[in-house]
């Protein structure tokens, strides 16, 4: 008789295997798969499992156990340079590309940054490159003999696509310190080697492909500026496919101000350029930390989506820029262009996927903008003899009924716990503070917030666009402290946080800006800080007219 060609049943005979299952008193079929299986069979009744026979146990192979693998305590292999050079290109970019569908799947990758053996060691640690704070940085001294490098392991399963770096010192530092112009990417295909543009922005190295690799290492080959000094590294992220996910950013827009390095406004030939701009997170004690180049941010805390404006120039007419979608989920900031125009109203979608931007009113709708369906971005645009009303349009859209404003609110608007001043309250603010009753002479002038703890914050522009501004914090002892002065086109803008704090941005008729934080404590200035972009001197009427909608009709 030939043996069995079933795997796990030795050379046994059919005859022996239907003996001893029948000698169970159990079907004969269920009980050799079972037994073939390594199961417990039922017997006829359906009543429960039955022991196997010894003699059948002994001659059938169950399958092997598998063991858990056993964790590597061996480091990962050093970072190498590539031998050969890379089969296909990459090139340098300020952002990823206009093409959305090739951001699908795209994410931030984890890993820890690490300095090659055979680059210059560095000043510094290098997690501050990863601590969403430009403000920290790496550096490396510039080196005849070698090179400044930094890499990262990606894991097995990952495919890179493009890196992304911060490497561009602060305010008047810029020009004094060396940037990057050229570097040479290695994987584990070959190398690569990118120009890089010089600007106070992030700058990209973006692969035509996604390249799978376990290990990625960037060598800074050539300079911008400066041929000795230290190289200043805030951030590097790595973007690919596949690995390991970096955790989301966390970004909530109210806590978030605009700090400038350099002058807000240039005249350049018929228009005004921008200057750098650099969002930055406000903490509760007044500490900031510089998140990432743009002149505004709208949406909520929790949206998984969250709209970054870059306004680069405007002409007073129509503005220059890019609107950036950044899905805080996967760190991913993708450009869609300008939408229905930068300074045009902005909506956001109810579920926090996505914006529109344009003009609405009740007849009708210029919107274009993107929202993200599943992993794919996809964009939404009106037609131009289209019959819906607007806000028919923005109800289809799923889109809320009501605009984004834009940071920072008048002097003279509503505002959580304060309230325009009248004949009593100014009264008893003279009597506390021995003030000229002429200051007072138009109490709806003035604004008054609470503080909390029977202090309050009486302030005015006198106007608005007055010829000055006051600032004084009174509390139930007195005068805690003031500022103010003269100011040609005087304006003030508002922004509570909390019920012990208020933000003030101190405006004129030129284009310089200042912002203060108020507490029941003081005064305390931020220097050259705003709530968001507004427009250039030359272009406003007004001294509080802000960014034109180039949307409405």
């Amino acid at each position: 008789m030939r043996a069995s060609s079933q795997p796990g049943v030795r050379a046994f005979g059919v005859a022996g295997l239907v003996a001893l299952a029948m000698s169970s008193g159990c079907n004969v079929v269920e009980r050799v798969k079972a037994m073939i299986k390594g199961e417990p069979a039922a017997d006829d009744t359906g009543q429960g499992a039955t022991e196997e026979p010894e003699e059948l146990v002994a001659q059938i192979e169950r399958p092997p156990v598998a063991k858990p693998a056993e964790p590597s305590n061996e480091p990962p292999p050093p970072l190498e340079r590539a031998k050969r050079k890379l089969a296909y290109a990459a090139r340098g970019a300020t952002h990823l590309g206009f093409n959305l569908q090739g951001l699908k799947g795209l994410r931030a990758l984890a890993g820890a940054l690490e300095v090659p053996a055979w680059a210059v060691e560095g000043d510094g640690e290098v997690g501050r490159m990863r601590d969403d704070d430009l403000r920290t940085a790496w550096t490396c001294e510039l080196d005849p003999y070698k090179p400044c490098a930094l890499g990262m392991h990606l894991g097995d399963d990952a495919q890179l696509q493009a890196v992304r770096l911060f490497a561009a010192a602060e305010g008047k530092a810029f020009d004094k310190q060396p940037r990057p112009a050229k570097v040479r990417i290695h994987t584990d295909d070959g190398w690569v080697d990118v120009e890089l543009p010089d600007v106070r922005d992030y700058v990209y190295v973006v692969f035509g492909k996604p390249i799978a690799t376990t290990a990625v290492t960037i060598e800074g080959l050539e300079y911008h500026g400066p041929k000795r000094g230290d190289l200043q590294v805030a951030e590097v992220e790595i973007y690919g496919l596949g690995g390991t996910a970096r955790e989301p950013l966390e970004l909530d827009p109210s806590k978030m101000v605009v700090q400038l390095d350099t002058p807000a406004w240039s005249k350049e030939r018929d228009a005004w350029s921008r200057g750098a701009s650099f969002l930055e997170r406000l903490a509760d004690d007044g500490t900031h930390t510089r998140v990432m180049p743009a002149t505004a941010i709208f949406g909520h805390r929790d949206d998984r989506i969250q709209l970054v404006e870059h306004l680069d120039g405007t002409d007073c007419r129509s503005h220059r820029g890019l609107y950036f979608l950044l899905d805080r989920e996967t760190r991913v900031m993708a450009p869609v262009g300008d939408l229905g125009g930068l300074g045009s109203l902005v909506f956001r979608a109810h579920d926090g996927l996505g914006y529109v931007s344009g003009y609405v009113d009740d007849e009708s709708a210029r919107l274009s903008g993107v929202v993200l369906d599943g992993e794919v971005l996809r964009h939404r645009r009106t037609q131009r003899l289209s019959d819906s009303d607007g806000p028919g349009v923005l109800g289809d859209w799923g889109m809320d009924r009501d605009p984004v404003p834009r940071p920072g609110s008048p002097s003279n608007r509503p505002l959580d716990d304060c309230t325009l001043g009248s004949d009593e309250s100014m009264a008893a603010f003279v009597a506390a503070t021995k003030a000229k009753p002429k200051s007072v002479e138009k109490p709806a002038e003035w604004m008054i917030c609470e503080l909390g703890e029977g202090v309050r914050v009486y302030l005015s522009d006198h106007g608005p666009c007055g010829k000055a501004w006051d600032l004084i914090v009174l509390g139930e002892q007195g005068v805690v402290a003031k500022q103010g002065g003269h100011r040609n086109g005087a304006r003030l803008r508002l922004q509570r946080r909390g019920g012990r704090e208020l933000l003030v941005e101190l405006g004129g008729s030129d284009d310089a800006v200042e912002m203060m934080r108020v507490t029941p404590n003081g005064i305390t200035s931020l220097g050259t800080t705003e709530f968001a972009a507004s427009a250039p001197a030359a272009c406003r009427k007004r001294c509080d007219d802000v960014l034109r909608n180039p949307a409405a009709p």
